[in-house]
């Protein structure tokens, strides 16, 4: 009773200091549902159910799911799917089960989200052959003339199986769109034969060719050349042409007239919002009116060029002279299909969300091709983008995509920005409520404040274990850290209201040289991430710095305005703008630099300043605009330029960073000393308050570090996303001590008023520990797998149970439970703690029947201060081991070993508690040196 009353009053002055109708601090403790996690829910083969649709919606509420995203899909690989019935979809009785998912949901306080497929990218029976897909190839071969040519035109028409082996049908029959003869060393496009007149009446291609030698080009256009992956439909769904916006409104209808016609009311009646999920364009290049939409566009003939540039990835062998044409000719190229893809794809179905009175949301990015990222996340209402487990983020191309996301995020004042968080495609079942902890605080890093957790498998009890496993983070209660998932829902779901309640402070916008990306590489995902090789690693080095960054486009740009020297975009205000490696610029947009320049905003041109124009149309007037636009910037006295070199290495850009900040003279949000490469910080707003993110990225490692902190408040109280309580935190002058362990995160919220004398006060962070002695007595142990018998042993030294001779420790996975017995002469003076060493991977403490607490991140270290007793004390240590070693022991369940085969790592994995488990104190700590004493 006296701990209750006790808990009682910290509550209560933990809200002393709260204001009236404050709905930061009430949406904080309690989140709604906007900020809590959506569930990815595959609807596997469609094979759903009332019963089971009810059972499954249970158990996502009671993991803490604010809604669930509908994804209808194939069933995966090995699947029991002897007792089900697959439902085709958009069919009266597949209808009827989102109906029962929708209603169901609403009982539950809960919301229904639907990704608008059956597989991806969208595709159906229903697509017509004219609503298809197009893509041109490039089929080519050396011809040394002269030489009378006589080919046949299959010989250049043969189209391959789909994925799926299904033959080609009448309407896929491919067509020859030019047949030319490109001269190697090629100076100018009137050098080209045409030949595709020179065929006889029996189809056969006879032609002189010239002395010489000769690249024989033959662009071959294939109508539905692509089929929907993953269709739940079956195989062989011809996938939509996504640059039509008859097809794509075509589609869209057939969504909707299917559902009104069969439950009486529209989509929005029924969901959210309603979802494009991974807009993977399969690289289709080609559209019915594609050639007039390029000359409306770009202001001449495609025609001449298409031999040179329809292939992003085939460069015929053409004179030097020649190549900067080709480079302008590519850009435009790209820049329509982006044009198109916006226009005719996003744009119709923003629109059709919103007649359905539902919202939008699109992912782009992935296998996708990054089509004109930053201005196709503007139009819908929630931009989104994709986070993976078990990749490298330096290397990796999602940091990239979370960042266009969250910046068009910014940039069009979007509240929710979503990330389809832990994809999770070469690590299924090794996956620990560490790992989705620090994926969600880099999200949040990255500017993301909604997770779609990526996903749950909708799977009836009699598919047995594991069940139906799509791809993605096992999301199950199958896996031994479930039950403990609700507590990381909550942390996670705290954060996301206070981020997307709140307004993003960020200091550079970025500007990357993704028009000259076009004219050199096309539509490379890969050269627009790595060209220059840190653009993308620049908001990274920032941050460290205390920092944020922006990543804008030059259409951005072209409506911007400078408001105080700052750079005025919406709702979003710089204090720089960097323009990096970029030789390619719009005039519209160096007209748009002076403007900003010579209204006091700051400007860097990093690695080179531009000195031409993009695209083919008029090319020296346009690269003489920007030219003297260089000039006017570089004569101008009230304009603040620079010019920077880029950085030399990679392990120059920490350091680099730093001296860019200094000689820009940017404010920063948050001053490090030292900075440190796995301290990161995000900086919000909320009317008077300041609020700061930090997290330590590393799993290994401590950071500590003095923050000076750009405040307009002095006092700053730590709001515990944990415990969704809040105290004050120890600062001097905005200026505080960050201690931060492996994967740990702080949030401090900066209040003009004063704390009351009675508020709950954080204790100065930790640094070092003193060890006091070490449990070593021998550890009697039980062991509760997910499946099987229950074992015992007696006496257990703490190891890691994968490197064990027995069999069944080393694939045990379950709750191991570690029971030992320690004397003590004496209770230790002052704070003390437990401290378990390692452990794989969440743990859960009891001391002398007492419960210390759960770890299910970090450090595994428990308060056990005033636990203690004089004599026998007893310590019980609960362990939820991986999933991972159980399932490399199922060599005869196909579904095990299907994702074994697509695992990084072939190797059991760290199980267990592996300690040392020391008794420890914290020792001494110096006290935070006032203004004078610094």
């Amino acid at each position: 009773m006296s701990r209750l009353v006790i808990w009682c009053l910290v509550a209560l002055l933990s809200t002393a200091s709260a204001r009236a109708d404050d709905s930061l601090w009430d949406n904080f403790q309690t989140p709604p549902l906007a900020s809590r996690p959506t569930m990815r829910w595959w609807w596997n083969g469609n094979a759903v159910t009332t019963k089971e649709i009810v059972r499954e919606l249970d158990v996502l509420q009671q993991a803490g799911m604010g809604s669930v995203e509908i994804c209808p899909t194939a069933m995966p690989p090995g699947a029991n799917t002897s007792q089900s019935k697959s439902l085709k979809w958009l069919s009266p009785e597949w209808c009827e089960m989102l109906k029962k998912a929708s209603v169901s949901a609403r009982e539950r306080e809960m919301q229904v989200d639907l990704v608008v497929a059956c597989g991806r990218p969208w595709g159906g029976d229903f697509i017509t052959p004219e609503h298809a897909a197009q893509r041109v190839d490039l089929i080519t071969r050396r011809v040394k003339g002269p030489i009378e040519l006589k080919l046949a035109r299959e010989e250049f028409l043969a189209l391959p199986p789909t994925p799926e082996g299904r033959a080609p049908t009448e309407e896929q029959a491919p067509e020859l769109l030019f047949l030319r003869l490109v001269p190697e060393g090629c100076t100018k496009p009137e050098e080209v034969i045409d030949l595709v007149g020179t065929f006889d009446a029996d189809g056969n291609l006879a032609a002189t060719v010239p002395e010489g030698e000769f690249i024989l080009c033959a662009g071959v256009l294939r109508k539905g050349f692509v089929s929907a992956q993953h269709n739940a439909d079956g195989p062989g769904q011809p996938v939509l042409d996504h640059y039509n916006r008859d097809a794509v409104r075509a589609y869209l209808d057939h969504v909707s007239n299917s559902v009104r016609s069969n439950l009486g009311d529209d989509l929005g009646k029924f969901v959210e919002t309603l979802v494009c999920d991974d807009a993977n364009l399969s690289g289709a290049n080609w559209t019915g009116d594609f050639a007039e939409e390029f000359k409306r566009r770009c202001g001449y003939e495609l025609s001449p060029y298409l031999p040179f540039v329809v292939d992003f990835k085939q460069r015929l062998p053409v004179a030097k002279t020649f190549s900067p044409t080709l480079e302008r000719v590519r850009h435009d190229y790209a820049k329509t299909i982006a044009e198109l893809f916006r226009d005719r794809f996003v744009d119709t179905f923003t629109e059709w969300c919103r007649e359905q009175g539902a919202k939008s949301r699109i992912e782009t990015g992935n296998r996708g091709w990054l089509v004109g990222a930053a201005e196709v996340q503007m139009a819908p209402d929630s931009p989104q983008s994709s986070s993976h487990l078990f990749v490298n983020p330096a290397t990796h191309g999602f940091p990239t995509w979370n960042k266009y996301a969250s910046s068009a995020g910014h940039l069009a004042d979007r509240r929710v920005i979503s990330s389809k968080a832990m994809v999770n495609s070469r690590g299924v079942f090794q996956e620990s409520l560490d790992q989705i902890k620090a994926a969600g605080d880099l999200n949040f890093l990255l500017g993301t404040n909604h997770a779609v957790l990526h996903g749950f498998n909708y799977s009836p009890r009699q598919a047995g274990f594991p069940g139906w496993v799509r791809s993605g983070t096992y999301f199950s209660p199958n896996s031994p850290w479930w039950p403990y998932l609700p507590q990381w829902v909550q942390y996670h779901s705290r954060l996301s209201s206070v981020f997307q309640d709140s307004r993003p402070v960020v200091q550079v916008a970025i500007l990357a040289p993704t028009a000259d990306v076009w004219g050199k590489s096309g539509l490379s995902a890969k050269a627009f991430h790595q060209t220059p090789w840190y653009i993308h690693q620049l908001w990274r080095s920032l941050s460290q710095h205390g920092c944020t960054a922006d990543y804008v486009s030059q259409k951005v740009l072209q409506r911007a305005k400078c408001q105080d020297g700052k750079l005025s975009c919406g709702q979003m205000e710089y204090d720089a703008l960097l323009i990096v490696d970029a030789q390619s610029l719009a005039p519209a947009t160096t007209s748009a630099l002076i403007l900003y320049a010579d209204g006091g905003g700051k400007l860097a041109f990093v690695g080179r300043k531009p000195d031409r124009a993009a695209g083919l149309n008029n090319p020296e007037q346009r690269d003489q605009a920007v030219v003297q636009a260089m000039q006017h910037l570089a004569d101008s006295k009230s304009a603040k330029v620079f010019e920077i070199a880029a950085p030399a290495k990679p392990e120059q850009l920490f350091d680099w960073t730093n001296e860019l900040l200094n000689k820009l003279e940017l404010p920063r949000s948050v001053v490090f000393d030292p900075p440190q490469q796995d301290l990161h910080q995000v900086h919000y707003r909320h009317d008077d308050r300041d609020i700061f993110f930090l997290a330590n990225t590393s799993g290994q490692r401590e950071v500590a570090s003095t923050a000076s902190f750009g405040a307009r408040g002095p006092h700053a109280w730590r709001w515990d996303p944990d415990t969704g309580q809040r105290a004050v935190y120890p600062t001097a002058d905005k200026q505080a001590r960050i201690v931060l362990g492996p994967h740990e995160s702080l949030l401090l919220v900066f209040e003009p008023k004063e704390p009351p004398a009675n508020a709950p006060r954080v204790a100065a962070p930790v640094e070092s520990w003193r060890e006091l002695f070490t449990v070593a007595e021998p550890w009697a142990a039980e062991f509760v797998p997910i499946a099987g018998q229950e074992f015992s042993l007696s006496k257990l030294s703490p190891t890691d149970l994968s490197k064990s001779d027995d069999e069944r420790l080393r694939h045990f996975s379950g709750s191991a439970i570690y029971r030992t017995r320690f004397e003590l002469p004496e209770v230790p003076a002052g704070n003390v703690a437990f401290d378990l060493g390692t452990i794989h991977d969440t743990a859960e403490v009891q001391l002398n029947g007492e419960p210390l607490g759960t770890v299910w991140y970090g450090a595994p270290r428990f308060d056990a201060t005033r636990r203690l007793q004089i004599g026998t004390n007893t310590l019980e240590v609960r362990v939820a081991t991986p999933l991972y070693n159980y399932t490399q022991s199922l060599e005869d369940n196909l579904t095990a070993m299907f994702w074994k085969k697509r695992a990084n790592n072939k190797e059991l994995v760290p199980a267990g508690l592996i300690g040392p488990v020391r008794l420890v104190t914290p020792l001494a700590q110096e006290k935070l040196p006032t203004a004078d004493e610094r």
